[in-house]
């Protein structure tokens, strides 16, 4: 079955939530059940997982399904000309600080990062795909034979480390029974996101006035206030 979708951003990409929401109940009304979510695919955004929760949230409100996403390469790679928005292609630039093709590995290290967060989101809203666009260098690769070999081994490296980490949220997501899965990387940050969860779901079920958490005596779990 041949599948039909729009962007989620098909009229614009501000960094608003009601703008957002606006357009996501457009495509609702306008007979979608599927769409791209692509809000953020050109920068260095992460969304917590609280933010992921609102994303599923809104589209389960609308009634439309992400079969994709669109991840970002890190960085900012468009400019507006003249009131157009234009892509800065062909240029190697060095002041993106998320760029999981850069040679410093700690800016490739960190555009990982971010793929991982975009993996991430497609678990918690159900996305089947994630789709990335390479804005290759290709001036750069034309100053010198060796720039676009340098290139792609860190290319390869990134994805080659990205690989494991989306087939670990399937298969933890098979072996448990559950939708969704979140890493986290310490025992605060898991138990700070499962208060956030258990506090909003008694608040969507029973409503205000349940928010109080009970804890044991020297329970340390964690360098947060809450743990």
């Amino acid at each position: 079955m041949l599948l039909s979708s729009v962007n989620s951003d098909y009229n614009n990409d501000l960094h608003s939530w009601k703008e957002i929401e606006r357009q996501v109940l457009n495509i609702a009304k306008a007979g979608f059940t599927h769409t791209q979510w692509i809000h953020d695919w050109d920068g260095e955004y992460l969304y917590s997982p609280s933010e992921m929760f609102q994303v599923r949230d809104l589209l389960r409100g609308c009634g439309v399904k992400a079969h994709t996403i669109h991840a970002s390469e890190g960085g900012r790679r468009t400019a507006v000309v003249n009131g157009r928005t234009v892509f800065r292609n062909g240029e190697r630039f060095e002041e993106i600080r998320k760029d999981y093709t850069s040679a410093n590995e700690y800016t490739r290290l960190a555009g990982v990062d971010l793929l991982k967060n975009r993996v991430d989101l497609c678990s918690h809203i159900g996305a089947g795909a994630m789709v990335l666009h390479m804005q290759l260098p290709w001036r750069w690769f034309a100053e010198a034979p060796q720039n676009k070999t340098d290139y792609f081994r860190q290319v390869y490296k990134s994805l080659d480390e990205l690989q494991p980490y989306a087939k670990a949220a399937a298969a933890l997501c098979r072996r448990t029974g559950m939708a969704n899965v979140m890493f986290g990387n310490s025992g605060a940050e898991a138990n700070e996101a499962m208060i956030k969860l258990a506090r909003k779901w008694s608040f969507d079920k029973y409503g205000k006035g349940r928010g109080t958490v009970i804890t044991l005596n020297n329970s340390f779990h964690g360098r947060t206030i809450t743990t």
